[in-house]
């Protein structure tokens, strides 16, 4: 998931709680928070994930910037007529509703305009934590097992080993998690939605080519993801750097160094992976087994009225929250470390914690 995102995002995430110890208190700290929140910021806080085109709605994030177009939405939650948003003094309110429906940000049913993606908040979001909760306890001791093969294989660096975890193989589990419970040519479906508030471990992956055919992955938080642009914009040097060649561009040098990419002898600071080796076979074997662990957990067709959203959406909001609350668990136990750079912008480890590259054939 450009800065649409691959949430577990583009392409994620990214999930009296019995796990965590810690998390009670943010429960009740997040019922207080539903009664007292403000407006929705559509801007920021709509969640894209790129899978396979299902015909749901995927809203037009320049819209969704407008802050009148934001309003709208607001007063579209429960259904608003054009009437409505005069009284509210919304200026153009005619063509920006018309750009807005074009746009998928919003639908029209008879009179009244509403939002087209789902949009959970209130009771239906008080009620996904404890369904996740409910069905995680087994699932943590086996993904932690997980975690400790592949701290193992990564050379040491434990500074890297919640990215690998999370945008290498966890994010990754898409395909075979959505043909274990459909068992369809196709995979888990293109989806955007609201989930307010967020998890407070909810984290999602950029995923970008490199030359030779290769791949990097940089993960990112609601807190942290000003790293993204210029990492992606240099990502092709990166690489050859990587693969021991001098930049196409010398000037990017000094650009990867001020983003923390190289240290100061000019070594390559992000994790790397080569096509084949021992972590990239790891993390794709990690994939598979934590599709099995989580697949199944909920009954996605049975649940989808509850929630007011179709299983396939249903599908991969609940699979975001499952890992969010499994790295909650996780990182009560000691097993995991947040990365510091997920917690703050501006963070100079940004590069070393949160971004690795898998690289298949010298450029």
């Amino acid at each position: 998931m450009t800065r649409m995102r691959r949430l577990m995002v583009v392409g994620m995430l990214g999930l009296g709680i019995v796990l965590s110890p810690a998390l009670p208190s943010v429960q009740g700290d997040q019922e207080a928070t539903v009664r007292s929140m403000p407006a929705i910021d559509f801007g920021r806080e709509v969640r894209y994930f790129g899978g396979v085109p299902a015909g749901f709605a995927w809203p037009d994030q320049k819209l969704l910037q407008d802050p009148i177009n934001s309003r709208i939405l607001n007063a579209a939650l429960d259904g608003a007529t054009q009437a409505d948003l005069e009284k509210a003094g919304i200026a153009d309110e005619s063509s920006r509703l018309e750009e807005l429906v074009r746009g998928q940000c919003l639908r029209l049913e008879g009179a009244a305009y509403r939002v087209s993606f789902p949009v959970l908040s209130g009771e239906l979001r008080q009620d996904i934590r404890p369904l996740v909760d409910s069905e995680v306890g087994p699932v943590v001791p086996r993904t932690a097992a997980l975690a400790k093969r592949l701290a193992r294989a990564s050379s040491g660096r434990r500074e890297v080993l919640f990215h690998l975890l999370w945008s290498r193989a966890m994010d990754k589990f898409w395909w075979p998690a959505w043909q274990a419970v459909y068992s369809t040519p196709k995979g888990p479906p293109t989806a955007a939605w609201v989930l307010r508030p967020d998890h407070p471990f909810q984290v999602g992956t950029n995923y970008h080519t490199l030359p030779g055919g290769g791949e990097i992955a940089v993960t990112w938080s609601n807190t942290a993801s000003g790293h993204i642009p210029p990492i992606m914009a240099a990502r092709a040097d990166l690489a050859r750097i990587a693969w021991g060649l001098a930049p196409s561009v010398p000037a990017n040098i000094e650009a990867l160094r001020a983003a923390g990419c190289l240290d100061e002898a000019g070594r390559v600071r992000p994790f790397v992976l080569h096509s084949g080796d021992a972590v990239d076979k790891l993390t794709e074997r990690i994939a598979r087994e934590y599709a099995t662990l989580v697949a199944k957990l909920y009954d996605y067709d049975a649940l989808a009225p509850r929630f007011h959203v179709a299983p396939g959406q249903l599908f991969v909001i609940l699979q975001h929250e499952t890992s969010y609350a499994i790295y909650d668990a996780l990182i009560s136990q000691g097993v995991l470390a947040f990365p510091p750079a997920l917690g703050r912008e501006g963070e100079p480890s940004a590069c070393a914690q949160l971004v690795s590259l898998g690289l298949n054939k010298r450029p």
